[in-house]
Parts: structure tokens; C-alpha cells; sequence
């Protein structure tokens, strides 16, 4: 069996990520259709959802036998943020997710603050709540 190669874009839609795989000898693409967001802008800028859909198909049309996209994450029914979450580095706030029936807490925390482009992390409790 060939080695396989994780390819997991997360994304803002909590629970969305992809994983493909690609033979492990295959050299980086100069095909665009082929690349990520981040190999596309020399790694100044990260992919989304919509990226990981493209790519998955993209790689099972190049690499039949290799690349199989079995399934995606998807878009919770509702997340709600009570609070408004300050722009700054360490700053948190908690939210809800809710999602076929059972309600989640999500743990967001700005991760940095720069020049207006603001990143940050989520955590999805284990547990509903």
C-alpha cells in the first residue's frame, strides 16, 4: 500500500477538515489547481473550506488511485457569541455551537492582533452541555 500524505485544512465551520492522501514520491505541483491557498501566496495566507473541497476532487482526478474524498466536516447549525471578542492577544470568550440536537461550548482565544488582521484558536468542548 502506498504512503499516504494528511492533507487537513481546518476551517472557521467548526468540525470542517478534509484528509487526502498522495503518494509520497509525488514532487510538490506546479499545477495551481494542485496547490494550496498557503503554496499559492509563498505561506502569507491559509486556506478555507472551500479550499479543501476543491483540492480533495482535484487530487482524486489526478491521483485515481492514491486519493479517495470520503467524507467533509459541515457547518454547524448555529454558533452564537454572546459577547463581542476583543481584538486583542489573549482575549477570550466562549460561545455555543448547537448542532443536530445537542449544544456545545467553544472556547475562542485571540492568538494574535496585528495591523487590523486579527487570528485566533477555537477549542469544541468534549462533551455537549
Amino acid at each position: 500500500m502506498r504512503s499516504c500524505t494528511r492533507l487537513v485544512t481546518a476551517v472557521l465551520s467548526l468540525f470542517a477538515a478534509g484528509v487526502s492522501c498522495v503518494p509520497a514520491l509525488a514532487a510538490p505541483s506546479k499545477d495551481p489547481a494542485l496547490q494550496t491557498v498557503a503554496e499559492q501566496s509563498h505561506f502569507l495566507r491559509t486556506g478555507r473550506y472551500d479550499e479543501v473541497v476543491r483540492l480533495c476532487a482535484a487530487y482524486e482526478r489526478t491521483w485515481r488511485d492514491a486519493v479517495r474524498c470520503t467524507q467533509f466536516g459541515r457547518t454547524p447549525e448555529n454558533v452564537t457569541c454572546p459577547n463581542d471578542l476583543k481584538g486583542d492577544a489573549g482575549a477570550t470568550t466562549r460561545c455555543q455551537l448547537t448542532d443536530q440536537g445537542s449544544t456545545y461550548g467553544v472556547t475562542v482565544t485571540v492568538t494574535s492582533a496585528e495591523s487590523g488582521d486579527i487570528k485566533f484558536d477555537f477549542k469544541v468542548d468534549d462533551q455537549p452541555e
